[in-house]
Parts: C-alpha cells; sequence; structure tokens
C-alpha cells in the first residue's frame, strides 16, 4: 500500500449580498509550501482560505486526519470545525 500526502486550498469569497461567506473551488497543491503560500495569496483576493494536507491510499479509500497548514484571513468556524472533526 503506497501512502500518499495530498495538499488543498479551499479559499471562501463574500457572496453577492456582502454578509454571506461561500466556498470557491477547491485548488489543489504541489506541497506544504505551495499550499501554504497560496492561501496567503488567496486572503488577498478573496476574504480567505484554509490549506490543508491528507495522507492515506487511494487503493484503499482510507484517509488519515486533516492538517491544517494554514488559515488566512475570514473563514467560516464550520469549515475550521469540520477540519477538526476529521483530525
Amino acid at each position: 500500500m503506497e501512502l500518499i500526502t495530498y495538499y488543498v486550498v479551499q479559499p471562501y469569497a463574500l457572496a453577492s449580498n456582502g454578509r454571506t461567506v461561500i466556498p470557491l473551488d477547491a485548488i489543489e497543491a504541489r506541497d506544504l509550501q505551495d499550499a501554504d503560500r497560496r492561501a496567503s495569496f488567496l486572503r488577498d483576493g478573496w476574504c480567505g482560505a484554509i490549506a490543508f494536507s491528507r495522507t492515506g491510499s487511494w487503493a484503499l479509500g482510507e484517509w488519515g486526519d486533516a492538517e491544517i497548514i494554514r488559515i488566512a484571513g475570514s473563514v467560516p468556524d464550520a469549515a475550521v470545525l469540520a477540519l477538526e472533526r476529521v483530525a
């Protein structure tokens, strides 16, 4: 069984009503540094982003806990709690 680690950045933006924070399409990152850099960059263009990683096996469909790399800017509390529940 080959374990892999994948890195994701989940950006968030304000909805058209100017009050609701909504998720945008998740972005795959190359590595930890890339995920960290992208989250920081997206914070400036949107309202915030969460960078995280997970390690596991695609073949077995088994994944370890989510590891939060960075929370940048404003993100919904529920999004952070959801990742922490996976951890």
